[in-house]
């Protein structure tokens, strides 16, 4: 499994809308905010594309990040995708990592927000 065999844009949503379930079924009270971004979320991915998926978590915590990256390695093989977790804290996407990152920028003004924190 190297990347996306589906490029279409709802069924790659489906595959990420897994993912953010899980993640939620699992960790729910650990994460802040799961956003889509990337060439399948703009709609133009080619094959070989991978899933770009940002986790915002609560805090920094090393446990959960290895937890959501053994999800997305799960859902991956289950749907035979490539899902690109990356996992970062509230504070440091909203804060200064945010303001100077062009992926937080990327991902702040392109990316669909799959699940958020109440």
């Amino acid at each position: 499994m190297v990347a996306i065999i589906e490029t279409d844009k709802q069924q790659v949503e489906k595959i990420v809308r897994a993912f953010a379930a899980e993640l939620v079924k699992q960790l729910g009270d650990q994460i802040y905010e799961i956003i889509w971004y990337g060439s399948t979320a703009h709609g133009d991915a080619e094959e070989g594309s991978d899933i770009d998926v940002a986790i915002i978590c609560q805090r920094d915590d090393f446990a959960a990040e290895d937890r959501i990256w053994s999800i997305a390695h799960e859902i991956s093989l289950e749907r035979n995708a490539l899902i690109d977790a990356r996992v970062i804290s509230q504070k440091r996407f909203y804060g200064a990592w945010g303001r100077l990152s062009y992926l937080a920028e990327d991902i702040q003004n392109e990316g669909i927000v799959i699940w958020k924190a109440l």
